[in-house]
């Protein structure tokens, strides 16, 4: 809710987990010390661990975190990065063997919208970092099936490569 954003309270991530009959097995609440936090998307390794994506608040100070939680519902990593903007959007993360791709979207005073997409190892550790343009609000970045990233946003679709270089983009007429 806003109100704890407007009242310094700590915002909480939820996560319940069941088995395949619906039945509750465990459910937990996350919070950081000091920072509002919001879910944007989740993701569940092939090792059963769940992988939590979204923003982070303090004030005026925006970050986006991740957070590594094991299938018993105990946090294994948290992470806070921050992305050199005055603002960002968090759209979502993919898995892929034991890489994590973060997608989103990055705003500032001076440049105008930029795409990004962040790339982590399974231990939420920043690998690398990749900006493109031009973007339009929204969107959802997939693995390729070469590894790369194939990134929607609006009217545009990027392929990038393995190391987030474009390949090719394309924009639709429809």
């Amino acid at each position: 809710s806003l109100e704890a954003l407007n009242t310094g309270d700590n915002g909480k991530v939820f996560i319940s987990k069941m088995d395949n009959c619906g039945q509750l097995l465990w459910s937990y609440s996350y919070e950081t010390e000091g920072y509002y936090i919001t879910f944007k998307d989740i993701a569940v390794g092939a090792e059963g661990n769940i992988f939590v994506f979204g923003s982070a608040y303090e004030g005026f100070d925006e970050r986006v975190f991740l957070m590594k939680v094991d299938k018993e519902g105990v946090v294994r990593r948290f992470k806070l990065y921050n992305t050199g903007t005055v603002d960002h959007f968090s759209y979502n993360i993919a898995i892929q063997g034991n890489q994590i791709m973060a997608y989103g979207l990055l705003l500032d005073w001076n440049i105008q919208k930029q795409g990004f997409v962040a790339v982590f190892d399974d231990e939420v550790n920043y690998l690398w970092g990749k900006r493109f343009t031009p973007v339009i609000t929204g969107g959802e970045a997939i693995f390729a099936l070469d590894g790369g990233f194939l990134c929607r946003t609006g009217k545009y679709l990027y392929k990038l490569d393995t190391f987030g270089d474009l390949q090719w983009a394309s924009i639709s007429t429809g």
